[in-house]
């Protein structure tokens, strides 16, 4: 990304065509006021064309310690929706599906869980959910985690599009921390399955209960991240399509409205 210029051209006093009226536009990568997390792939965990829920790939977790961390992430006293769709090989042991802070000592960062039988949302000191999940092995699942202001049940949790627990989320780790999909901060408890369109935003994206998306997520400006695990198979690159945020600057006589820029890294969709 970087500055374009353009203008007019005019004959000038000199005999000769002069260029007048320069104009610029300038496009620049927006930063998220929580600053837009990177992830990297631990143990062996990759992408894989053997499932996919949307597109060709997912990322594949062997139960062996595979998991994916960011780079810091705040979640404050922010409202979000954490979502994702999941495939489980076995329910045979506990598996943790995100850390959002466990780590952060007295922390009350959500920390999710799918037990043999439940879906289980407890932080460093208790739980706030633990009710039946009902999922099956061999089948894609979408998981949702809402937090909605600070009231009481202001904790949801919803499977394949019904509210199946409240709970009551107190105040969250005000320092940053790293969040794990696919395990805990520590490796363990790690998922055996995949994962497919992973996103945390911030807002409240369900109230009650919804039909499960039937493609993929759109970027928006609410992303904290978006991980569409799309890639050749056996990558270990993992990219956040909330860096897919840009801004444009027009300077000069430069008229620049509703651009919307939502594509893939490169490209530009100037939608009005």
């Amino acid at each position: 990304w970087g500055r374009y210029f353009w203008g007019q051209f005019e004959w000038g006093a000199t005999g000769e065509w002069e260029f007048v009226t320069p104009t610029s536009i300038e496009m620049s990568a927006a930063i998220n006021p929580d600053g837009v997390p990177t992830f990297t792939a631990l143990a062996d965990a990759q992408l894989s064309n053997t499932q996919s829920k949307f597109g060709d790939t997912s990322l594949k977790l062997d139960g062996s310690s595979d998991r994916i961390q960011s780079t810091d992430i705040t979640l404050g006293t922010e409202s979000y929706t954490w979502e994702t769709f999941a495939y489980f090989n076995s329910f045979a042991s506990t598996q943790c599906i995100w850390d959002a802070g466990e780590n952060v000592g007295a922390s009350q960062n959500p920390v999710v869980f799918i037990t043999p039988t439940n879906i289980q949302i407890s932080y460093a000191g208790g739980t706030y959910i633990n009710v039946a999940h009902g999922m099956s092995t061999g089948q894609w699942h979408h998981i949702a985690i809402v937090r909605n202001g600070t009231g009481t049940g202001n904790l949801k949790a919803y499977i394949d599009g019904v509210n199946v627990g409240t709970g009551n989320l107190g105040s969250l780790g005000s320092g940053a921390t790293n969040h794990v999909l696919g395990g805990n901060f520590a490796g363990t408890f790690t998922m055996n399955g995949f994962l497919d369109e992973s996103r945390l935003t911030k807002s409240v994206v369900y109230t009650g209960n919804f039909t499960p998306p039937t493609s993929e997520f759109s970027v928006s400006s609410d992303d904290i991240w978006l991980l569409h695990y799309d890639g050749a198979n056996a990558s270990t690159d993992i990219f956040n399509s909330a860096l897919n945020q840009y801004t444009i600057t027009g300077t000069g006589n430069t008229d620049v409205t509703g651009i919307a820029m939502t594509a893939t890294e490169g490209d530009v969709d100037p939608s009005p």
